[in-house]
């Protein structure tokens, strides 16, 4: 199922108010009882899987089934938990007045010190056309060597990088502070 953006908040939501994260069967039949004793209605373990996309489902949630569940979050129902998202709702869009390295930016061989939490530092080296390669790496999943291609380097954000190469495997995508974002990005003197 494709989860709308309000279905996201549900689910979290829900998350919190039951106190776990939905990642297993069993957490989805302990959720089916919590929901039943506060509501008395049952919602079975395999419909809330459906809404969470546990399985691999294109349908779409029923809306008594999503009434259900902002009900146990004490609001009349879906419609009602929705139209309070909206009215309360953090601004999704912001300008970056961070500090901020752009590639496009740098010369061929300018150094980057990354840091993020916890404890985890690296030390780039930019090659040219957005790529990179770690000549340093502490306390990271990152090994000296790897090489991956970034436009920005954004202070108190996560990083993406794409095309992450180790050796001779495929490329795949990879975020740094993924909660928390980079805690330092420095320039460094070549």
């Amino acid at each position: 199922m494709n989860k709308s953006p309000e279905l996201i908040e549900l689910c979290t939501a829900i998350e919190q108010w039951a106190g776990k994260t939905m990642s297993g069967p069993t957490d989805f039949d302990a959720l089916s009882m919590k929901i039943w004793d506060k509501t008395h209605v049952q919602l079975s373990s395999s419909t809330l899987k459906r809404i969470w996309g546990y399985y691999k489902d294109t349908g779409k949630a029923h809306r008594s089934s999503l009434d259900i569940l902002a009900q146990c979050l004490e609001y009349a129902g879906y419609a009602d938990f929705t139209k309070q998202l909206s009215q309360c709702q953090k601004p999704t869009s912001e300008y970056i007045t961070n500090s901020t390295i752009r590639a496009e930016d740098l010369t061929m061989g300018t150094t980057i010190r990354l840091a993020w939490l916890p404890n985890r530092v690296v030390i780039i080296k930019f090659l040219g056309n957005l790529q990179f390669e770690v000549v340093e790496s502490h306390n990271s999943k990152l090994k000296v060597g790897d090489t991956f291609q970034c436009a920005y380097f954004i202070e108190n954000q996560p990083l993406y990088l794409d095309k992450l190469c180790r050796n001779d495997a495929p490329s795949v995508s990879y975020v740094l502070g993924k909660s928390g974002g980079l805690t330092e990005v420095t320039l460094l003197a070549d």
